[in-house]
């Protein structure tokens, strides 16, 4: 059951580098993730061993606009076209829009929007223009602005079923670890950060990622570019 909204009142908005948990007013981030083993980011045996996501920001913290790209292994990315682009709307910055567009058709395959609801809750919504899908995730906020919860529910594609919860936890500011509960698969996991490397302005630009059996997940590269 969603909350309801009862006249709002916008004390104060997170803003998106708060919900990405980094500071210091970058106006680009190109984050690099390279998967353990070929995998993907679900888990699937692919071909692709690496994602790059490239993130724009206004002055004040927004987002604008963000390119995915997903890589074979002899690939860089000046070689592979953009795999989705997601364009942003904050001029409602307590209800900011976006779409999802598909890389080289320019097809708008999702829109959505961020909503706030308390000064401790948000809710981002997506409904999918191919599918006739959609799919909601509530984001718990702490004191600090960080985020603490999250609850995901809907449908993708093919009937996929989305019921899970994930908690995160923080030291000196920095996140450490996610646990996550998948309600649909009765499974539970944790992914644990290690091995951070920050640079001047104390965003991390490298992070490996673990599992709850000490197995490398993933290793993040991130390049940050300031205002």
């Amino acid at each position: 059951m969603l909350p309801i909204l009862v006249g709002c009142q916008n004390r104060s908005i997170i803003n998106d580098l708060d919900f990405l948990n980094y500071s210091n007013n970058p106006k680009k981030i190109t984050e690099t993730r390279t998967f353990s083993n070929s995998k993907n980011a679900v888990g699937k045996d692919e071909k692709v061993n690496k994602s790059v996501s490239i993130f724009y920001f206004t002055k004040d913290g927004f987002l604008t606009k963000v390119e995915l790209y997903t890589l074979s292994r002899n690939e860089s990315i000046d070689e592979k076209n953009t795999d989705e682009i997601y364009k942003y709307n904050s001029s409602n910055k307590s209800k900011r829009y976006f779409k999802n567009i598909t890389g080289g058709s320019g097809m708008i395959s999702a829109e959505g929007y961020l909503e706030k609801i308390s000064d401790s809750l948000y809710i981002r919504v997506l409904e999918s223009k191919i599918f006739n899908t959609s799919n909601e995730k509530l984001f718990y906020f702490d004191k600090d602005n960080r985020i603490k919860k999250t609850e995901h529910t809907g449908v993708l594609y093919n009937n996929i079923e989305l019921n899970s919860v994930e908690h995160f936890t923080y030291t000196n500011n920095l996140l450490t670890q996610v646990s996550s509960e998948d309600f649909v698969t009765q499974t539970k996991s944790k992914t644990i950060i290690k091995n951070r490397k920050l640079d001047k302005k104390s965003n991390p630009i490298y992070e490996e990622l673990y599992d709850e059996n000490d197995s490398l997940k993933q290793k993040v590269e991130r390049i940050f570019e300031y205002y």
